[in-house]
């Protein structure tokens, strides 16, 4: 099977794994992921198994000249050891995005926002 169909699928697996609340996902600073050539707001951190799952929003300068530049964003999925350090990078799929949009969505605990509106 072609790496990234498998990668595509483990995400899609860990969106529908959040969705139905099988994989809690926890919300911390970024501490030393922080540079000064990029801004991160917040990391979730999960545990599958005996894995730890690291996700999190990277806008970095991407520079047409040494003066000119503007900002970019992608999404980073690691495995990561039991210090925080970064094991293995997932590779960029655009399904990162239904990932993080599932974590967020379960973190600001949108459903049970709804359900209130809704029974209002």
């Amino acid at each position: 099977m072609n790496e990234i169909r498998e990668i595509v699928e483990v995400i899609d697996k860990l969106t529908e794994l959040t969705q139905n609340e099988h994989i809690s996902w926890v919300k911390e600073e970024p501490g030393n992921l922080m540079t000064s050539e990029n801004n991160i707001d917040f990391i979730y951190l999960a545990e599958y198994q005996e894995d730890k799952i690291r996700l999190y929003l990277e806008e970095y300068k991407f520079y047409i000249d040494e003066d000119d530049g503007y900002w970019k964003s992608h999404i980073i999925i690691e495995l990561i050891d039991g210090d925080g350090n970064a094991l293995w990078r997932f590779p960029e799929t655009g399904n990162s995005w239904d990932l993080l949009n599932a974590i967020k969505y379960k973190d600001a605990r949108v459903g049970d926002f709804l359900k209130r509106i809704r029974s209002a």
